[in-house]
């Protein structure tokens, strides 16, 4: 949009241009909205006022402009630690210049901003839920798209002290400690080498019963995350009934 410029004028041609193709477009009013235009791309808008007689042109003035990016597509999570996500993604339809990462816990947000189509996000937290959004940014640095959006937890530590407390002829009882950073429950699994079995419990401690005698069993103690379902490395110890 514009004002009216000093003196008299009947109408204004407006004149865009990527740098390649130009366009332009004759109105009355103080104001257009540009159309089919490429995301992501700089276009450069002349106004210029007209006379009455349709023909008479002043001088130019000029405002440069990026359209925003489209989303990026795709993204996607592609390997997980107990303190880094990696993420890749791939661009978006029109141009882009660079990517503005940002992710958070809920409570601390950070952001990175990278040129390439993925990145490694680390010093996480074990056990704890990110949110990270990927934004498509224009060739200015500061022109962005939408965001589109991929949450992940980070894998648990392993859980500290797995010990056996008690052991009978039908039974084995284990506790442990919590791990480091967040967990949610743990997968309790033991074997006696043929049939695996296993018990999910929210508690630091279980008793496995219906054990045969004289058997010996390994015992292995998994975090899982918030989700119920990224888990961490297994503390493991074994015993004979």
């Amino acid at each position: 949009m514009w004002n009216k410029p000093d003196g008299n004028s009947s109408s204004y041609r407006v004149q865009w241009s990527d740098g390649n193709v130009t366009k332009s477009d004759k109105v009355t009013e103080t104001n257009i909205t540009i159309t089919d235009l490429t995301a992501g791309v700089q276009y450069d808008i002349n106004v210029t006022a007209v006379a009455g007689d349709g023909s008479t042109e002043g001088q130019s003035t000029t405002v440069s402009q990026y359209t925003k990016p489209e989303v990026v597509r795709n993204l996607s999570v592609t390997e997980i630690t107990t303190s880094s996500i990696s993420v890749m993604w791939n661009k978006p339809d029109g141009n882009s210049s660079s990517y503005r990462v940002h992710w958070s816990d809920g409570n601390v947000p950070k952001s990175d901003k990278v040129n390439q189509r993925q990145i490694n996000i680390t010093d996480l937290t074990a056990g704890v839920h990110y949110d990270i959004n990927v934004t498509a940014v224009a060739g200015d640095g500061s022109t962005e798209g939408q965001s589109t959006t991929v949450s992940r937890y980070t894998k648990p530590e392993v859980v500290r002290n797995l010990s056996v407390t008690e052991i009978t002829t039908s039974s084995i009882s284990v506790m442990w400690n919590k791990p480091e950073g967040n967990s949610s429950s743990y997968r309790v699994q033991w074997s006696d080498g043929n049939v695996p079995k296993s018990e999910n419990v929210t508690e630091t401690n279980i008793t496995i019963t219906d054990l045969t005698a004289g058997v010996q069993y390994g015992i292995n103690v998994t975090a899982v995350a918030g989700d119920g379902s990224t888990e961490g490395e297994s503390a493991t110890v074994s015993r004979y009934t």
